[in-house]
């Protein structure tokens, strides 16, 4: 299981995002390359908009750019000007120490 990915956009320059919304018409729509992080922290997930163009919100309220906001099932996340549905069954396992 991956414990953070990054939504963006695939370039010809990098391929660095997890999540690549090309497809989805997110160049016209204001994504950027490198626009958010969804973070495992453990016990829950956390969405971090990573100093993006044209902003992320979460279920319509803006995100400060850098910080983390828990990230609940069901929640609508907006990166410029597409919005995605988040859908998980659980939060991430806590991994145990060794």
């Amino acid at each position: 299981m991956e414990e953070e990915f990054i939504l963006g956009l695939v370039g010809e320059t990098t391929s660095e995002p997890t999540v690549d919304l090309t497809g989805f018409e997110a160049f016209s729509m204001g994504v950027s390359r490198r626009h958010a992080l969804i973070k495992s922290t453990g016990k829950k997930y956390v969405l971090i908009d990573l100093n993006s163009s044209n902003g992320t919100w979460l279920n319509g309220q803006r995100l400060a750019p850098t910080r983390p906001y828990e990230l609940p099932s069901g929640a609508v996340i907006q990166l410029g000007h597409l919005k995605l549905v988040v859908s998980y069954l659980r939060p991430p396992a806590v991994k145990q120490a060794r």
